[in-house]
């Protein structure tokens, strides 16, 4: 995929991600009016397993191409979502992991092609700092965007607890990012037109 079009498509993924939070709310209460409280919960935490299970899928699919340090970054990742996700005040605070950590590991991906990095840049510092730097920092920016956006909204209102879960689920998604985007790339230096072996 072209760069453009995959910022594009990030871009997209953002204004669905600020949307879908705004009205949020709403779809909540209906949820809860219809199916009660209890059903929320259970639905919340299916949605957390999912996203849990497929990091569980995709690190097992790559295991074989990690290295030490991306075995522990992939582990320090799933226990911190399962903290966070478990942690959680309400249900839909649950959703913002899988949000944010999908928005984290699309901005790190994007910043990570190795055709973009100077070769200058790529000998002073490991290939993974600036584009883990840049994706802790807009995906955090967009997490605070979002909750003042809220301030906006009649039902929704700011709150710096959400802001943190938005920034904890950006460095989540990041630290999954590094370890299979690493892979995914070992994989293609290995076998550059793309064919498996």
């Amino acid at each position: 995929m072209q760069a453009r079009s995959y910022w594009i498509l990030v871009s997209v993924y953002v204004v669905v991600l600020l949307s879908a939070q705004s009205f949020l709310g709403y779809g909540i209460d209906l949820f809860k009016a219809t199916w009660g409280e209890v059903a929320l919960n259970r639905t919340a935490y299916v949605l957390v397993a999912i996203g849990g299970l497929l990091m569980v899928v995709l690190g097992a699919r790559l295991w074989r191409l990690t290295t030490f340090r991306d075995r522990c970054l992939i582990a320090l990742s799933v226990t911190l979502y399962g903290v966070g996700t478990m942690s959680a005040r309400f249900p839909q605070e649950r959703l913002h992991y899988v949000g944010y950590g999908l928005l984290a590991g699309l901005l790190y991906a994007g910043w990570s092609n190795p055709e973009s990095a100077s070769s200058q840049e790529a000998n002073q510092n490991p290939a993974w700092i600036r584009p883990a730097f840049l994706a802790l920092i807009v995906g955090s920016g967009i997490g605070l965007l979002d909750e003042l956006l809220q301030i906006l909204w009649p039902r929704r209102y700011f709150d710096w607890e959400d802001v943190r879960i938005n920034v904890l689920a950006v460095a989540v998604g990041v630290l999954v990012a590094i370890p299979v985007v690493n892979a995914l790339q070992r994989q293609t230096d290995r076998d550059p037109r793309g064919r498996r072996g």
